[in-house]
């Protein structure tokens, strides 16, 4: 098992195939908030230290003085303070290549649900300094996706209401299918033939079971439903964007874009410590910064990084 010098783990995710969706299509702005959510999620696991930096007894108390009239009045901010908080962020991004903009917004975020037990009364005699900073998820904040159908991302309160954790979620109409679509186009029917004549076959109850001309029938409408399913993904895609969702082989991308990213390893010293081809590494990690919308730090000459196994 591998560990490094930060307490992070890279076996510890999950081993499965990720699919970055959950139908045929996704909009582009799901996916990659559901990619963010992985790779956030990875940080914490990976790269621990980086989520307890962000989470400090000194961040936690400049979140209380920022939001200390929240629950009285959830417009009211404290622009000193607030001001503090965010130039504190954008110093904890800085110093861990994290500097997009959706990160800051996640970190901000994550440091005003820490706190929120300690302005609105619902934990008794709470102090920052008890604070456990890996019960408190760094998420992205899920913006709408509004497109000329109604799939989009909306914020969802994580099965605890208490924790103020939100991720992606489909909030999807389902289109309907009607008989009237079931026609079959001039390319899907026989050779000689030029319009549907709407019959599906014949059958003869003489010389038939009934069973078995249902089988024979139902494989006769198969075509005419797929050709009507395929109307609505070719719609989807056009009027909404929706692309086939990404796949990766397991959680290991996302690993490998945390220690380089954020650990600053060099994409050769992970390539050498998984056993696997350093373009193969490299290539990995372009692509799942693409995903997830984070721009590659640059190569900082030097000695590897060196991490303990």
């Amino acid at each position: 098992m591998e560990t490094s010098d930060d307490g992070g783990n890279e076996d510890a995710g999950p081993p499965k195939r990720i699919v970055l969706g959950d139908g045929e299509t996704v909009t582009p702005t799901y996916q990659q908030d559901a990619a963010r959510e992985w790779f956030l999620g990875t940080v914490m696991a990976v790269a621990p230290r980086v989520h307890q930096d962000l989470l400090n007894v000194e961040n936690l108390r400049l979140a209380v003085d920022a939001y200390s009239e929240l629950p009285k009045n959830p417009d009211t901010r404290h622009p000193a303070a607030l001001a503090n908080l965010e130039a504190t962020v954008h110093a904890w991004q800085a110093r861990h290549c994290l500097e997009e903009s959706w990160i800051h917004d996640a970190a901000i975020a994550t440091l005003q649900r820490a706190v929120r037990p300690l302005l609105d009364g619902s934990a008794d005699s709470l102090t920052v300094e008890q604070i456990v900073p890996s019960e408190v998820r760094l998420y992205p904040v899920t913006p709408d996706d509004s497109g000329p159908w109604t799939d989009k991302i909306i914020q969802r309160e994580a099965e605890k209401p208490e924790s103020f954790d939100f991720a992606p979620v489909h909030l999807w109409t389902e289109i309907p299918v009607f008989l009237d679509d079931l026609y079959l186009d001039p390319q899907h029917m026989a050779d000689g033939v030029s319009e549907d004549d709407e019959r599906l076959g014949t059958f003869d109850p003489r010389t038939e079971s009934l069973e078995s001309a249902t089988s024979r029938l139902l494989g006769a409408l198969r075509p005419r439903v797929r050709q009507a399913l395929e109307s609505i993904l070719a719609d989807d895609r056009e009027l909404n964007g929706a692309v086939t969702p990404a796949r990766l082989g397991s959680w290991q991308p996302f690993v490998w874009l945390v220690r380089y990213q954020v650990r600053k390893e060099s994409r050769g010293a992970i390539a050498t410590a998984v056993g696997k081809d350093k373009a193969q590494i490299s290539k990995a990690i372009a692509r799942t910064a693409q995903l997830v919308g984070i721009t590659l730090r640059t190569h900082q000459p030097g000695r590897p990084k060196k991490v303990a196994l």
